[in-house]
């Protein structure tokens, strides 16, 4: 017997809601039909980008291959063929050049006080890659990044605490949830400024540290999201500012007690949950990327042996000498890949400053001055 016969036939609400519920069914099952054919039409789309890149990359290294082939000289090795070509691509010109002259200025004088105070450090990133294939900037970068130790960041920071000429400042970028420690002269019109990021020993160099460490930082954003510390630019856009509007606070600046404070509790809860954060270097085998600073999981998930790094070796920078880690071809690969090839980032730089502002007669000013 089916449910129809079941119930007495004057039931019209009943039949009603019967005759609904049927109809939706038939929609559902319509819907899931749709659905499915939907699947496939997405995973054939899918199947079809990734074909596409596929060919995009393999027609890039064809075209890389023709055009060292046509630069090459007879018996020349290819990497002294990559070396000739990277020795003349032309540097910077105009208010770029200016700015890369001063902050190559700011690093010798960086440089010399390091030296004098027996603080470590090393070039690092873009303009370890600067370096290595240019033996300066790399012609579109516009800043210098360096890697020290968190506890010679304080010993940098009580050096130049007195220092008419130089200044070492904290800001707090909301986009990427990062402290940065600058390097900067006094004069505030002055742009040029060396990154410092910040690296923490320990005493294993096992990747799992990182993992552990990266664990607490995620657990500090999720906290600046929950109380509001951080706000969405605008619903859904995933671009994230201070309660002020800006993207950057300065450390004088309102709100950046309460900020610092966060990271401070972020790395004191790395100390206390990941056994292998160490402050005493004689014990360290390895030294790992900081809390503070900005994680990218294709260029930034960095935990390596202390011998990696240190004893660094001087490395000529724009005509002048600057520490090196000792293993600069591991940091090179592990971040770029083949730091040989054809650059892929021409035109889509990250940019520090407007090129604009670089122009102006005013800031070729402020920058010829510091090279005086």
């Amino acid at each position: 017997m089916g449910l129809r016969e079941m119930v007495p036939a004057s039931s019209r609400s009943f039949w009603q809601l019967y005759g609904e519920v049927e109809r939706l069914q038939r929609e559902v099952e319509s819907l899931r039909n749709e659905m499915g054919g939907l699947r496939g039409d997405l995973k054939e789309a899918r199947r079809l980008l990734e074909k596409a890149d596929r060919d995009r990359r393999s027609q890039m290294t064809r075209s890389d291959l023709m055009m060292w082939e046509a630069m090459r000289r007879d018996d020349e090795p290819l990497l002294d063929t990559k070396k000739r070509f990277f020795g003349n691509v032309p540097p910077a010109t105009g208010g770029m050049r200016l700015l890369q002259e001063g902050s190559a200025r700011l690093l010798v004088e960086f440089d010399e006080i390091c030296q004098e105070k027996d603080i470590p450090y090393w070039m690092a990133y873009g303009t370890l890659l600067g370096a290595v294939r240019h033996q300066g900037f790399v012609p579109w970068d516009d800043d210098v990044d360096l890697g020290m130790m968190r506890e010679d960041i304080a010993r940098l920071q009580d050096a130049v605490a007195d220092d008419p000429r130089h200044r070492v400042t904290v800001v707090y970028d909301s986009a990427v949830q990062c402290r940065q420690i600058r390097f900067r002269y006094r004069d505030e019109e002055n742009p040029c400024l060396l990154d410092l990021f910040i690296f923490d020993y320990a005493t294993s160099s096992d990747y799992s540290v990182f993992e552990r460490m990266n664990a607490v930082r995620a657990d500090m954003i999720q906290e600046m999201h929950d109380s509001n510390m951080i706000v969405e630019s605008r619903p859904g856009s995933g671009y994230y500012l201070w309660p002020n509007g800006s993207q950057m606070l300065g450390q004088d600046e309102e709100g950046a007690d309460e900020v610092s404070a966060l990271f401070d509790r972020a790395r004191q809860r790395q100390v206390a949950t990941v056994p292998e954060m160490t402050e005493d270097r004689t014990v360290a085998k390895g030294i790992v990327w900081g809390v503070d600073n900005i994680y990218d999981f294709n260029h930034y998930d960095w935990c390596c042996p202390v011998e990696s790094v240190f004893p660094t070796k001087r490395m000529v920078f724009e005509g002048h000498e600057a520490n090196a880690p000792a293993d600069h071809e591991k940091f090179l690969v592990e971040v770029f890949g083949d730091y040989m090839a054809l650059p892929r980032d021409l035109g889509q730089h990250l940019l520090h400053m407007s090129h604009d502002a670089l122009e102006t007669p005013q800031m070729q000013a402020v920058l010829r001055r510091c090279l005086e």
